[in-house]
């Protein structure tokens, strides 16, 4: 059970960074900027509730875009 648990959390988080538009950069890239933004959170706590409105957004604008697209 943990084990297909595990590897639907890699295959979300995979799909976050195809949604996010940096699935072409080089692996320390995408980690190298996910470590400046921890960083800049744990400065800034109060930002990271704009990060996740501003993904939540984008995310609904590409759920709405992929659904009128098939519809």
């Amino acid at each position: 059970m943990f084990r297909s648990a595990d590897a639907h959390r890699k295959i979300v988080l995979g799909g976050l960074i195809i949604a996010a538009g940096t699935d072409e950069w080089d692996p320390a890239e995408i980690v190298g900027s996910l470590l400046l933004v921890n960083e800049q959170l744990a400065q800034h706590p109060g930002r990271r509730e704009q990060l996740r409105q501003k993904g939540i957004l984008h995310l609904e604008e590409r759920e709405a875009a992929r659904t009128a697209a098939h519809s």
